[in-house]
Parts: structure tokens; sequence; C-alpha cells
């Protein structure tokens, strides 16, 4: 093997292991971004739970203040 087939070769491994890790790099990144994805959901979710619960105990606290102002 001349020495410009053995430095193709190794480019073209070079290149070959960049394109394995870039791929890599992606999936990972996707998984991250699914996994922030779903944290954030989760957390809008309990944010909207918690705010409902809130405006339920206010409006309840509110029908009491009527109903004693009203006696």
């Amino acid at each position: 093997m001349s020495f410009f087939d053995d430095a193709k070769a190794k480019a073209e491994d070079v290149a070959d292991d960049a394109k394995d890790k870039a791929e890599e790099f992606g999936n990972k990144a996707k998984d991250i971004g699914e996994d922030v994805k779903d944290s954030v959901h989760e957390h809008a979710e309990d944010a909207k739970e918690s705010f409902e619960e809130t405006k339920d105990d206010v409006e309840q606290k509110i029908e009491e203040r009527r109903e004693h102002s009203d006696e």
C-alpha cells in the first residue's frame, strides 16, 4: 500500500468516526430535548393543577364571605 493509499484510508476512517460521533451526539441531544420537553410539560401540568386548586379555594372563600355578609 502506498503512502497516499494509507493516508486516504486513514482519512476515510477519521471521516467515518466523525460521522458516527456526530450521529451519536445528535441522538443524545434529541433524547435530552425530549426529556426536557417532558419535564416542562409535567411542570406545566402541575402548575395548572395548583392554579385550579387555588382558584377553587379563592372562589370558595369569596362565597363564604358573601354568605356571611348576607346574614
